[in-house]
């Protein structure tokens, strides 16, 4: 998979009066320090490291090279997508704590009442160009975050995953990233929506991973 990185940094100041942090005993130069000693940064991982769907009436089939990730709630035949980035890239380092994670999709087919989906925290390994309906990797039970997929399409949805992208650069979870589903699953009327992938022919529109990180 492609993928791109662009990082900016922010430098965040805390900036208090000197009467102020006189009746709190704290001098200036404290002050400053404690200022100094922030340091925020931001990495956008502009494009998934893998990323593809299963199909329940496809079992054996890999959809690693679809340009869409969708998922349909229709008995026998759900789908389920699948999203991966590889956070080396941003270089955070150890001791590190992430304030926000928000994971962007852009929805190419919406319904026409919209649903909620949830996106749960993948928990073994999976590979971009294997993944089936049958070999698909277990899931954490609880969902990470929803989100609503809306009615319109083009349209970005943003999730946050703060919690998940936070134990990842703690080390104390595995990143095999997430899945999405839909969790009401129907016999009749079920809708198929469609997400951008980072097969995408437009670049703006595939998956992509923000990171606002603290040290």
């Amino acid at each position: 998979m492609r993928s791109a990185l662009a990082c900016g940094l922010v430098t965040a100041a805390v900036v208090v009066g000197s009467a102020y942090a006189a009746t709190l005993g704290v001098t200036s130069r404290q002050l400053t320090e404690s200022s100094r000693a922030v340091v925020v940064q931001t990495c956008t991982l502009s494009a998934a490291t893998a990323d593809s769907y299963t199909r329940e009436d496809a079992g054996s089939s890999n959809f690693g090279t679809a340009t869409t990730l969708d998922v349909r709630n229709l008995l026998a035949a759900r789908r389920f997508s699948f999203v991966r980035f590889d956070l080396s890239s941003c270089a955070i380092p150890s001791g590190a704590w992430v304030e926000s994670a928000t994971l962007t999709l852009t929805v190419l087919a919406a319904p026409l009442t919209s649903l909620t989906y949830e996106v749960h925290r993948v928990t073994a390994g999976w590979g971009q160009g294997t993944i089936t309906w049958s070999n698909q990797p277990v899931v954490s039970p609880s969902p990470s975050a929803t989100f609503t997929t809306g009615t319109t399409a083009p349209a970005t949805r943003q999730v946050a995953v703060t919690a998940d992208v936070d134990a990842f650069v703690a080390g104390t979870a595995t990143n095999n990233g997430w899945r999405i589903r839909d969790p009401n699953t129907l016999s009749t009327g079920a809708t198929l929506v469609q997400f951008a992938s980072t097969e995408n022919g437009t670049a703006a529109n595939r998956p992509r991973l923000e990171i606002r990180y603290a040290r």
